[in-house]
């Protein structure tokens, strides 16, 4: 046990709890009258902030008053309508409407306006452009071309139903954009051994068996492109299959030498032959 305080010791102790408490009591009331500085101080900068926009606010106004008082308004900032034009007569309106059935192609103006319009060469209706454009002997559009040589194309019932029913011939991008697809994966397949040369088939058909994505790997943005890697894809295919061939050849023969046996010379002269 420790021995018991004196009373010199006790006030002591009592004599510093009294002075940390008192300096605990300054420090506090200094960080209050600091916080409460520094509210003040923003209170302040508030008040001249709304000050002064109230005075530049008054400002402006002052100045749009003096300036309404002093500078003339002017109430014609548009311009005049333009005049209605005059009114056509009957003959002149029948004479125009002759003038545009009557109408024909000449070679010193095809491109001027027709009459009574101010449109030039986009102002003919369908009738008067298929008139011009067979009088010069002008190409169909290439639409059309493209649509009649689908039609006409004799591999065009060779294709699946699906794409029969196109305006156009699919091309290889097409057809790969189809195949990436799988519900038309099949289909477009069918339809890629007709559109691919015949040297890529034999690939083409393993490699769907075997491996559809070998086949994605090969598709590219351009139809030329993919006829390239399809090529590429199958001169690789067919030099893998030699190499396997001969391996497998390979293989064979050794397999036939392991299995023959001796010959009766390789025996030594006291060793008897094998019967």
């Amino acid at each position: 046990m420790q021995p018991p305080l004196t009373p010199e010791e006790i006030a002591r102790i009592r004599a510093a709890k009294r002075r940390r408490k008192e300096r605990r009591e300054r420090t506090d009331e200094a960080l209050r009258q600091q916080q409460d500085d520094i509210l003040r101080r923003i209170a302040d900068a508030r008040a001249r902030k709304k000050r002064f926009l109230l005075w530049l606010l008054m400002a402006m106004l002052m100045t749009q008053m003096i300036a309404n008082l002093l500078l003339p308004r002017h109430s014609g900032y548009r311009t005049k309508p333009a005049p209605k034009p005059p009114r056509r007569r009957k003959k002149e309106k029948k004479k125009e409407a002759k003038a545009k059935r009557d109408w024909q192609p000449t070679p010193e103006n095809d491109f001027a306006p027709r009459p009574g319009s101010d449109d030039y060469c986009d102002g003919y209706s369908r009738a008067e452009w298929d008139q011009m454009a067979k009088a010069r002997g002008w190409r169909q559009h290439r639409t059309e071309a493209i649509q009649n040589e689908w039609t006409t194309d004799p591999q065009r019932s060779l294709f699946p139903a699906r794409y029969q029913d196109w305006d156009h011939r699919p091309s290889l991008f097409e057809l790969a954009r189809e195949f990436s697809d799988p519900y038309q994966r099949s289909v477009a397949f069918d339809a890629l051994k007709i559109v691919a040369t015949p040297e890529v088939k034999d690939w083409l058909e393993e490699a769907y068996a075997l491996d559809p994505g070998e086949i994605r790997r090969a598709f590219s943005f351009k139809s030329s492109e993919i006829a390239e890697n399809f090529k590429a894809s199958a001169l690789r295919w067919q030099e893998q299959k030699r190499k396997d061939h001969e391996e497998a050849m390979r293989c064979e023969l050794k397999a036939a030498k392991a299995k023959t046996p001796p010959d009766d010379e390789d025996t030594g002269p006291g060793t008897p032959s094998a019967k």
